[in-house]
């Protein structure tokens, strides 16, 4: 990095900070790239409202996964600028645990890649003793999926060592993959041998 880009670098990080300090408010943009709306959230708030609380907290770029998955788009309809839509693979909340288990799981995830309409997959429970080996025919051909089109595919994983994600990863390394969490619970040193 020259002398040039590190002060940049280092301006851009202590300049909202010294602003804030000096009793300034700093209102950058910001994007959230975990977020979820589902039949339950409807009941309460509206995709108007859903969307005017994004507007409020200075929210310009969301990614955002609907359960059922058609659901996401009534927000995408009203603001395409701001939502990226992401296709659920939960069409309710039993499939929260059975997901992997369903081969219409990825002729679904297909579709809704080939329709334009959603732009990423996920996102993935795989939590612990209860996640299906990596290489079970969902997983793969989700992976599959991402790397064909070119779509992240959002993995919410839950283990204390790395070595699923990095079976995972090896199973195709062309996927695109997300990590919700940093991949929680796993400790830094644990984080790093992954990446």
């Amino acid at each position: 990095m020259s002398y040039l880009q590190r002060i940049i670098s280092r301006t851009a990080i202590l300049f909202p900070l010294l602003l804030s300090l000096s009793g300034q408010v700093v209102s950058a943009p910001r994007a959230d790239i975990h977020m979820h709306y589902k039949w339950s959230q409807q009941e309460n708030t509206t995709p108007q409202q859903a969307l005017e609380i994004l507007e409020g907290n200075n929210i310009e770029l969301a990614v955002i996964i609907g359960t059922p998955p058609e659901l996401v788009q009534q927000l995408r309809r009203l603001d395409p600028e701001r939502v990226l839509a992401w296709y659920g693979l939960y069409q309710s909340r039993a499939d929260w645990y059975r997901w992997y288990q369903q081969p219409e799981t990825v002729e679904r995830s297909e579709k809704a890649l080939a329709s334009g309409d959603y732009v990423g997959i996920g996102e993935l429970h795989l939590i612990g003793s209860f996640a299906p080996k990596w290489d079970t025919p969902v997983i793969d051909g989700l992976l599959k999926l991402s790397a064909k089109h070119q779509a992240p595919l959002l993995v919410h994983v839950e283990f204390g060592r790395a070595d699923y994600l990095i079976g995972l990863c090896r199973q195709n390394p062309d996927a695109r993959l997300l990590l919700a969490h940093a991949g929680a619970p796993m400790r830094p040193k644990e984080v790093r041998r992954a990446l």
